[in-house]
């Protein structure tokens, strides 16, 4: 602590005893709290009491309104049920003029509203049957014909219904023509009781409003109980139509409600008071509820909310007027309060003059301080965006030499390529050892807790720089201690990370000899790496600042051997986070030893066959695998390499430019994976992926590999959450692409098989 924020606090503390005699005393506030407390409390429970009150009176109307709707319901039944009794009654026959006595003896209009009208169906399974039936109908009444014309198996036309002038359309209709009116009559038929309809639209309804059908069958002999019999001497239907605004009117008219009704038949509307055309809508309302009704084989779906007269006939503003004078009362209290304080805190304004000064200069020091941690954040913002940008085209650099050395090529050619590649690897490289650098300052890094197997770990780091050893005619040799060689846990990535970056130091700083890795444990029983190598050795100077941030040991080796500079401060980073050690002993002339240390902890649950890394060439896909890939990437180099590595897989490959279009080809087809980019216009990759596993279609399942250039731990975290099913950073390597197709084509392939 400075001497500034050491002398402000100093008279902070003073003036703060000051302002303890000058401040209200917690007596006060004891008294404001449990004053306030009161006045809540007396506040929400009069609340209370009158929701509970109004949630009464709601549920006794939505009760009343069901129950009204369902004892119509019943009436309507009785009455299509004693059409039957007559029809049954006169040897299980009618004729128009018997029909429309017995139509005009129910009064409709009076004892029904909400009918439309009341009719007799015959039921004739077969065509014969149907030219029999027009040949009697026609008798009776010239102008009859059943329609729509067409041939079935079967035909239910509508004989009879009344009255006649209100429903004529109906006449001779054939309810087998249309699948929700067929399906219901022959539910009636086979169970022998009453059924409805799904929405339909009624052919005498000009308004083409929603409605339904109502049926009860009538059998040959009466009702039998086996349901063979039932089918075998189905004769007909006695049925009515209905529309179902005229039949809520008709059930409804005379209740004094004070809500406002949908009613819906699945998702298709039935009837619906919830729009602002009705005068007592109220769209922000109290109360609502859904209420299921089941009957006659349909279920009907009440949403009833509290209507504007609900609002105003049950509204109490008690609660209101308890809270307002509580609080007013309160206030008056607290005003009293401060009068009282006042006077004292004239005492104290002359000390607190005192302390500007103190107070500025403090405020300057903290802006300063805030400025330097800003500047470092935009710094490592800057840092990682840039190298975000960077890998983009690099992505198609290195795509495209990897395309280029699948080809024929001569021995000119093939070492060209393998300039490129390694060109763009040693670039890529710095680009990482940017990013690393960036995340470790701006606090990012997380270390994983994983098991590993040490003497595998040191044979993978070997191997990565070997090729590089080969060449320049250098030996590397490991020896790992007997007691090291057990399972351990932690971030094995960044311990190889830490071990490659040393190999790879001493390779290119050795001309000649050899290079040997020795693993053992030190005194406080951590695992201790060592890297020998026969180079020219360091100075004492230039060990001083050899793991300093783009620092080397001089220019001259700078140029000579190439290098960012980074390697060894991000070894040196990962090191501290991973609990470790890091250094280096060397003599100018007899080489050089880099060492570090992490804690070594023990985990018996993973054997090594377990955790040993798969280092070889990913197999190329079988021709046979025909799989049907969807590509959404909007750079068109990065979709040229993909096209041509996957060109010769035997697949499809669709490509499109953003999560939309890669939507829209989903809803048109099959695919069996998607690789997805993240920053696309109109659409990114994230939204796509969310997009498509919150979808109800099928390919809500499809396997997602992500390609993105943004390589931070977070952001590859938030794709998997979203549903990502792989990732996979630019730029892109061929092989482990194919890869990874590789591994889901044979994951169809066995799920096929189960």
């Amino acid at each position: 602590m400075s001497k500034y924020q050491t002398d402000y606090q100093e008279i902070s503390n003073e003036l703060e005893d000051i302002h303890d005699g000058a401040a209200l005393h917690w007596v006060h506030w004891c008294v404001l709290a449990g004053s306030l407390v009161l006045t809540f409390g007396a506040w929400y429970f009069a609340k209370l009491q009158i929701e509970e009150k109004t949630m009464l009176k709601f549920d006794r109307e939505v009760s009343q309104v069901v129950k009204l709707v369902s004892e119509r319901m019943q009436k309507y039944e009785d009455a299509l049920w004693s059409g039957v009794a007559v029809i049954e009654a006169n040897g299980g026959n009618t004729d128009n003029q018997h029909w429309r006595t017995f139509s005009n003896r129910l009064h409709l209009n009076v004892k029904y509203p909400g009918i439309n009208g009341i009719g007799v169906v015959h039921y004739l399974p077969t065509t014969l049957k149907l030219d029999q039936y027009l040949f009697q109908k026609k008798a009776e009444r010239a102008y009859f014909d059943v329609h729509p014309k067409r041939i079935r198996k079967e035909y239910l036309p509508i004989t009879y219904i009344e009255p006649f002038m209100d429903n004529q359309q109906a006449i001779g209709l054939d309810l087998a023509h249309e699948t929700n009116r067929y399906r219901a009559a022959l539910k009636a038929r086979d169970t022998g009781k009453a059924q409805i309809t799904g929405p339909i639209t009624l052919v005498q309804d000009a308004a083409k409003t929603p409605g339904f059908l109502f049926y009860t069958p009538f059998y040959k002999n009466g009702l039998d109980k086996s349901l063979a019999l039932r089918q075998q001497n189905f004769t007909g239907l006695v049925y009515a139509p209905f529309v179902m605004s005229k039949l809520m009117a008709g059930t409804l008219h005379q209740k004094n409600r004070h809500v406002s009704i949908r009613v819906t038949d699945g998702t298709v509307p039935l009837y619906d008071e919830l729009k602002p055309t009705n005068a007592d809508y109220d769209p922000d309302p109290q109360l609502t509820k859904s209420v299921p009704l089941t009957a006659y084989g349909r279920t009907w779906n009440f949403k009833i909310q509290s209507a504007k007269s609900f609002r105003a006939l049950y509204s109490n503003n008690q609660p209101w007027i308890i809270l307002f004078g509580g609080i007013s009362i309160d206030t008056l209290l607290f005003i009293l309060f401060i009068l009282l304080t006042r006077s004292n805190r004239r005492a104290i304004t002359l000390t607190e003059k005192v302390t500007e000064s103190y107070q500025l200069q403090l405020g300057e020091l903290n802006a300063a301080k805030l400025n330097a941690e800003n500047a470092n954040k935009l710094k490592s913002s800057f840092l990682a965006n840039m190298s975000h940008e960077i890998r983009t085209p690099l992505n198609g650099v290195m795509g495209m030499a990897q395309l280029l050395g699948r080809t024929e090529l001569n021995e000119t050619q093939k070492d060209y390529v393998k300039t490129i590649c390694s060109s763009s690897t040693s670039l890529l490289t710095i680009i990482e050892d940017v990013l690393d650098i960036s995340k470790i300052e701006a606090g990012l890094i997380e270390l994983w807790e994983e098991e590993y197997d040490v003497e595998e770990l040191v044979k993978i780091a070997v191997n990565t720089v070997s090729g590089i050893a080969v060449n320049k005619g250098l030996n590397i040799r490991y020896q790992i201690n007997e007691d090291c060689l057990e399972n351990y846990t932690g971030d094995p990535k960044r311990i190889r990370q830490v071990l490659i970056n040393m190999l790879g130091n001493a390779v290119k700083f050795t001309d000649s000899g050899e290079i040997s890795v020795l693993v053992e444990k030190n005194h406080d029983g951590k695992l201790l790496f060592k890297i020998n190598d026969t180079g020219p050795g360091i100075t004492a100077i230039n060990q001083l600042k050899i793991f300093d941030r783009f620092s080397q040991v001089d220019n001259t080796d700078q140029r000579s051997h190439g290098g960012s500079g980074l390697g060894l401060t991000i070894s040196k980073d990962l090191c501290h986070l991973m609990g470790g050690e890091i250094g280096v002993h060397s003599t100018p002339g007899n080489g050089s030893t880099f060492w570090f240390t992490i804690p070594a902890v023990l985990s018996d649950d993973l054997t090594a066959d377990e955790i040993q890394k798969d280092l070889k060439t990913p197999e190329r896909l079988s021709s046979d695998s025909r799989l049907q890939i969807l590509l959404a990437e909007d750079n068109l180099v990065n979709q040229m390499v993909i096209s041509e590595a996957l060109n010769d897989e035997g697949i499809e490959l669709v490509m499109v430019n953003n999560g939309l279009e890669a939507l829209a080809q989903l809803d048109q087809r099959a695919f069996d994976i998607v690789l997805m980019d993240i920053q696309m216009p109109k659409m990114s990759g994230d939204e796509a992926i969310k997009r498509i596993r919150r979808s109800d279609q099928t390919y809500k399942d499809i396997p997602i590999i992500i390609l993105s250039a943004n390589a931070l731990k977070e952001a590859i975290d938030e794709y998997m959450e979203l549903g990502a099913n792989e990732y996979l950073s630019k730029p892109i390597d061929i092989d482990q692409l194919i890869q990874k197709i590789n591994e889901h084509c044979q994951k169809r392939v066995l799920n096929n098989a189960a």
